[in-house]
């Protein structure tokens, strides 16, 4: 039986991905990296900005130390604000699904890679804070994904809330992701995943349960019938 969804942030609620990008890059390229989208999307996607540079400088042969790598995370953070007004847009079907999950009392959270102030600014400007009871941000985890700490995380979170017996178990879970990172972090968690062609081609997402190209054909029904 399905009682939680848990969404991906960038790419699958909101078109933020440009925006991460363009200030990644642009502080990537501060220290002679070019970085192009397509490399982006094919690596580092599904990373927070730490394991974002920490992995970029590890590819590019650079040696950073944990000082380094903080001061990289800071420049992002200041910039970033600024091309996430300017390239962020609410991605299509979202307000629908979010109001029939609501209507049909399915629990719903976040587990993203973004830092909480970039999530809780998106979720007030689209008017959408009120559907989610758990929201796990970069802030909060140790391991980025593919790890699956934020999703057990938002699980865990949800049942102390909830306090209903029996307790949601991963099996009663759909993870709702858009990169390869964030399909592996779901099936580890013991969650089933619907992955969406935002960021991704379908056959790069193959290891989801099922892939759609947009959320607009997606509602509780659709999500239940992947548990059966």
């Amino acid at each position: 039986m399905l009682k939680m969804v848990i969404f991906d942030f960038d790419g699958v609620i909101v078109d933020s991905e440009a925006a991460h990008y363009r200030a990644l890059s642009a502080i990537a390229a501060e220290e002679g990296i070019e970085l192009s989208w397509q490399e982006y999307c094919e690596k580092y996607i599904a990373f927070d900005d730490r394991e974002f540079y920490i992995n970029l400088c590890r590819d590019y042969h650079r040696v950073a130390d944990a000082e380094m790598i903080d001061e990289l995370v800071e420049r992002k953070k200041r910039i970033f604000m600024k091309f996430l007004d300017e390239h962020c847009e609410l991605l299509g079907g979202i307000g629908e699904l979010l109001e029939n999950l609501r209507q049909n009392n399915i629990a719903c959270g976040i587990c993203s890679g973004s830092f909480r102030h970039e999530i809780d600014f998106l979720l007030q400007r689209y008017q959408l804070e009120d559907y989610f009871m758990v929201i796990i941000a970069a802030d909060d985890v140790t391991a980025s994904k593919p790890d699956p700490q934020g999703y057990l995380m938002s699980l865990e979170q949800a049942n102390h809330l909830l306090k209903s017996e029996p307790a949601i178990l991963p099996g009663n879970c759909v993870v709702i992701e858009d990169s390869v990172g964030g399909v592996q972090s779901a099936k580890a968690a013991g969650m089933h995943c619907l992955a969406v062609t935002n960021s991704h081609d379908a056959d790069q997402l193959s290891h989801a349960d099922q892939v759609v190209e947009s959320l607009q054909t997606v509602d509780k029904q659709f999500l239940e019938r992947m548990l059966d």
